[in-house]
């Protein structure tokens, strides 16, 4: 089951799977199903972050923002990985 953790957030109980958490491999089937418009509103000077916001509201993606940038721009998820370690 769910629980609602001292910042309001909802999460998993110790020991389950989260539900809110896509399947494995699923960000990127989103992705790339939606890839013909995020290339178009990219060329039409649209930014990373305008471009989810549009395709989540408006049900094409489910994912977390940082997985949408993760596969936009691989090599900068690549670049903030390496920072952090």
């Amino acid at each position: 089951g769910l629980t609602i953790d001292h910042g309001g957030k909802l999460t998993a109980k110790k020991g389950e799977k989260n539900p809110m958490r896509l399947p494995y491999g699923e960000a990127k089937v989103q992705f790339v199903a939606n890839i013909d418009e995020i290339k178009g509103l990219i060329e039409k000077g649209y930014g990373l972050y305008q471009i989810y916001s549009i395709l989540y509201n408006e049900g094409k993606i489910t994912m977390k923002y940082r997985s949408f940038y993760g596969l936009a721009r691989p090599d900068k998820e690549k670049e903030h990985r390496k920072k952090k370690k």
